[in-house]
């Protein structure tokens, strides 16, 4: 039996490329974008790509915050709500892919209006 797939030697010099967009910034909302290109290593595999936001900095997965995404999918756009007025959010994105590996991209920092 022949089983391929993507090694740690494979892909650990390959990585995710996150294009995450922050637009429509109002007092208590703003719209999320985000669509996330897989290493050519990882192509085919399932994925899920998320956002984790929080009024803390974003050090791990496992860092507080609320997680959005769509299960399934490289991207998505959604709308946040019920946000606190002039107050600094972190946005880190993710991607899981195929359950065993799991990428961070460089956190964003956002300020809802007055």
């Amino acid at each position: 039996m022949i089983i391929m797939g993507c090694s740690k030697d494979d892909c650990s010099d390959e990585f995710s490329t996150f294009n995450l967009d922050v637009s429509q910034i109002k007092t208590t909302s703003f719209v999320v974008s985000l669509s996330v290109i897989l290493p050519k290593c990882e192509m085919g595999r399932s994925a899920t790509a998320g956002v984790k936001i929080s009024t803390s900095s974003i050090t791990s997965i496992q860092s507080e915050g609320t997680d959005y995404g769509e299960g399934g999918k490289t991207g998505f756009n959604t709308i946040v709500e019920g946000l606190i007025p002039n107050t600094k959010y972190y946005l880190r994105p993710s991607i899981i892919i195929s359950l065993s590996r799991i990428e961070l991209g460089p956190q964003v920092e956002v300020t809802t209006l007055p």
